[in-house]
């Protein structure tokens, strides 16, 4: 491949690289202050 951003890219992401992945972006967003933290 000769584009280098689509090289980066795996091309079958498994389940465990997507919930990391989520997780990250959820970190992500409760540190930017975007998410309620709520206790139940």
């Amino acid at each position: 491949m000769t584009d280098p951003d689509l090289a980066a890219q795996t091309l079958m992401a498994g389940p465990d690289r997507l919930e990391v992945e989520l997780a990250d972006l959820l970190r992500q967003a409760q540190i930017d202050g975007e998410l309620d933290e709520r206790e139940q």
